[in-house]
């Protein structure tokens, strides 16, 4: 997912919290749904991100259906002038030379790629004020 905040243009991958009573593989899908309007089914789980508030989950989706474009959830809501959503398809090749965030998972996706993603989950513990922006 494209993002420009106060004219800042990065990368991220699409996320969000899980609903009550909803496994985290539905919460992928509804998310990316919600997010950028495609379908997807979860294949596994392949990064655990952990800093002191929160776990962020990454999983390798299969793309069954749709054309990425804005959906109906808060993104589609909070874009304006000085914070825009804008979800594309980008190439592999092209990953390495993106700022998506956060950089580590990105650097784990183009490694393990290369593997077809044979091997088990990753995890990271990272201080927040660690975290690496650019």
């Amino acid at each position: 997912m494209w993002r420009k905040v106060k004219n800042k243009e990065y990368f991220v991958f699409p996320g969000g919290g899980q609903e009550v009573g909803e496994t985290l593989e539905e919460t992928v899908c509804r998310e990316l749904l919600e997010e950028t309007s495609i379908i997807v089914s979860v294949e596994k789980l392949l990064y655990k991100l952990t800093d002191e508030n929160t776990e962020q989950n990454f999983y390798l989706c299969k793309y069954i259906s749709g054309e990425p474009k804005l959906g109906k959830g808060n993104e589609s809501i909070d874009t304006n002038e000085s914070n825009q959503y804008k979800p594309l398809w980008r190439n592999i090749e092209e990953i390495a030379s993106l700022p998506v965030l956060p950089l580590e998972v990105r650097d784990w996706f183009l490694e393990d790629y290369k593997n077809n993603f044979s091997y088990s989950v990753r995890e990271d513990f990272i201080l927040t004020t660690d975290r690496r922006k650019k």
